[in-house]
């Protein structure tokens, strides 16, 4: 039929849209901008938004822990310069993936005479092998995370200072929720053994000397002294 003056056709475009895939490690939240438009998007798991192709994008990262670091990578994050602290900031130019991830510092002192280990579930930082001395290691924040003390031989465990631990005298830390940086020390103690000398029948005396591992001599003329396990005992 012809057209009509007064209801002429019109021809609807729609601007392209592109698929912005947002991964979030560990607990915390990311808000997206688009062309200006704040809260397009507001996200707490790793999820997908819509944006406008060739708009300006901002996401900007919240941590659900405090202290708690942020690190970004993928298409755009991982370009140092769209990036300024918590905020990444690009032009959306077709579907791509960005990460963020929300850590904390889990800093473990192992005593004289031992390891510290450190488990990180599930896995959004990384675990950390036996370390001895002072160690750091990056968690995913809101993780469960299990530290373990390996004394070395001749050693004991004798208990945990600082941080979530402090005061436990398991080898294995029960597990805490990581929000934020912790501080945690594992002890150990030489361990040592009761050591006495006598004479059973008759006169005399018996003495006992204990060379040390360290090459000190303890004991000498006593006839009775703690021993580190590994020193050497004459009687």
């Amino acid at each position: 039929p012809p057209r009509s003056t007064l209801f002429p056709y019109t021809t609807l475009f729609r601007s392209p849209v592109d698929a912005l895939t947002i991964d979030i490690v560990g607990s915390g939240s990311v808000s997206v901008s688009d062309d200006g438009k704040v809260g397009v998007c507001n996200l707490s798991s790793s999820s997908t938004c819509m944006v406008g192709d060739a708009d300006p994008i901002g996401l900007v990262a919240a941590p659900g822990g405090s202290p708690s670091a942020v690190s970004w990578s993928g298409a755009s994050c991982g370009t140092s310069s769209n990036v300024t602290g918590d905020t990444c900031s690009f032009t959306s130019g077709g579907n791509e993936t960005d990460a963020v991830g929300f850590t904390d510092t889990i800093r473990t002192v192992a005593g004289v005479g031992g390891l510290v280990s450190v488990s990180d579930s599930p896995s959004s930082g990384q675990d950390c092998g036996a370390s001895a001395g002072t160690a750091e290691c990056t968690v995913g924040d809101g993780d469960q995370i299990t530290l373990l003390a390996t004394p070395s031989s001749g050693y004991s465990f004798t208990g945990w200072t600082g941080g979530p631990c402090d005061g436990s005298a398991l080898e294995s830390c029960p597990a805490f929720e990581a929000t934020g940086d912790e501080s945690v020390t594992a002890n150990f103690a030489v361990t040592t053994y009761q050591v006495s000398a006598g004479v059973s029948s008759g006169s005399g005396s018996a003495s006992i000397t204990d060379q040390g591992v360290d090459g000190t001599s303890y004991c000498n003329g006593s006839s009775s002294c703690l021993a580190a396990a590994g020193d050497q005992i004459t009687i």
